[in-house]
């Protein structure tokens, strides 16, 4: 994979105090880290899963980053639907995961941070089977690197190998053996 600077990271998330004129489910370029604060946390107090991580990844990596920002739902299993998010069926629009295929450029790493379920890891995974078949070279709990980052910082990552198999940082049983199926 690379350094971690040299990856173009997609995240999916909620910031509840986002700038009104960024809109909902809709990959957005962040630039720099007063450009990101601005768009994501308008009154400076970090609500949602996208603040503290964009915060981080500018401070210490400075990767080509996009976010999604999704609609926060009434509880817990809603917000995790829209993150989920897919194709809606009478005006063709996407939403959550699926607008990685509307960004401008590939993303190499595709995360939903604070989004652990099985139902995200499953999304992840099929989205890392069909957009990102590359050859991967990720060491695999190596606190060296830079990949550590982002499991320290809660970022699942799985992507789908040329070899046909699937490898990450997700450590869930289940999500893993759903991906084989």
């Amino acid at each position: 994979m690379g350094p971690l600077a040299q990856q173009v990271v997609h995240l999916v998330g909620t910031a509840p105090d986002k700038r009104g004129t960024m809109a909902y489910n809709e990959p957005t370029r962040l630039w720099n880290y007063a450009d990101a604060m601005m768009t994501l946390d308008s009154t400076g107090n970090r609500q949602g899963s996208l603040p503290t991580v964009v915060r981080y990844l500018f401070e210490y990596v400075k990767c080509a980053l996009y976010v999604t920002v999704v609609e926060v739902g009434a509880n817990t299993a809603v917000t995790e639907a829209n993150v989920i998010g897919g194709v809606d069926s009478a005006t063709g629009a996407i939403r959550g995961l699926e607008t990685v295929k509307a960004c401008p450029e590939t993303p190499t790493i595709i995360a939903a941070p604070g989004f652990h379920s099985k139902a995200v890891g499953q999304k992840l995974a099929l989205i890392g089977r069909d957009e990102t078949a590359r050859n991967i070279a990720y060491k695999i709990n190596d606190k060296t690197t830079q990949a550590n980052f982002l499991n320290k910082h809660g970022v699942v990552t799985i992507a789908h190998t040329r070899m046909g198999g699937f490898i990450g940082n997700l450590l869930i049983p289940d999500v893993l053996s759903l991906m084989l199926a």
